[in-house]
């Protein structure tokens, strides 16, 4: 939890969900990258007292614009950032920054002379998600599996996706991170396709192993170990040959 930053607020005395995977991205920027979910918080002098409404206007409005820069620095894949395919793509500029002007102020508090609020984005599982919007602007590219994941025959277990033993520091997670075998082909993970027919997040990532088995709850699931990190992000993973990613219900990387 970040000092001053209530990720995943609720109103009232509802539970706050937050998962291990916290990465902290500036002062008051913090990405969840388990439950999918970006908050950014900002403050503003409440110079006339009482209700605070100028303060609580000001803080508002410079959340929501920490949080589209915040979005705008979110690894995409490999060495691509949003904010760089946004630049290749007015559409998806256009679209973020209206995105970031819808976003939901989930807390917002008053101590010591400042009023603080907090706004959040979905990076994928509703209908104005990140995830959802990179792939109807073509920014992912769909794997042409409709027809398939549209079949009765049921996805395949959860696949488990090991890089703690991985030298040389951490894996940072990503939108969507690509997989690769170690001769360098590219594995078709079809994590749009599961984003198309079933809007939840494609890929979790862990920090415990504690939150991996309760995320599994008992279930069968496929472990891979994974073996390099590639490219300068650090944001995708050679697995073996053999890992089937086509058609799996869930991708939980454990990092």
């Amino acid at each position: 939890m970040v000092p001053g930053l209530s990720l995943c607020a609720q109103p009232g005395d509802e539970s706050v969900e937050v998962s291990s995977a916290l990465q902290l991205l500036g002062p008051q920027v913090v990405v969840d990258w388990g439950l999918g979910v970006l908050e950014c918080g900002a403050s503003a002098p409440d110079r006339d007292g009482g209700p605070a409404v100028r303060a609580s206007f000001e803080a508002r409005h410079q959340a929501v614009s920490n949080l589209l820069r915040a979005v705008s620095a979110l690894p995409l894949y490999g060495d691509t950032s949003l904010g760089e395919a946004a630049r290749q793509l007015p559409e998806l500029r256009h679209e973020l920054a209206r995105m970031a002007a819808r976003a939901d102020i989930v807390a917002e508090w008053q101590e010591a002379g400042q009023l603080t609020a907090v706004a959040r984005l979905d990076l994928w599982g509703t209908p104005a998600s990140v995830g959802l919007l990179c792939l109807r602007l073509g920014v992912v590219p769909s794997g042409g599996l409709e027809g398939a994941l549209a079949q009765d025959e049921p996805p395949s277990p959860p696949v488990v996706v090991d890089t703690r033993d991985i030298e040389g520091g951490r894996l940072q997670p990503s939108l969507f991170p690509r997989f690769w075998t170690p001769a360098g082909t590219l594995l078709p993970a079809r994590l749009a396709d599961r984003v198309r027919h079933d809007p939840t997040a494609p890929v979790r990532f862990v920090r415990s192993r504690e939150e991996l088995e309760r995320l599994l709850g008992g279930a069968d699931s496929l472990y891979v170990r994974a073996t390099e990190i590639r490219g300068n992000a650090r944001c995708d993973m050679v697995v073996p040959e053999t890992t089937d990613l086509v058609r799996p219900e869930r991708i939980l990387v454990l990092y």
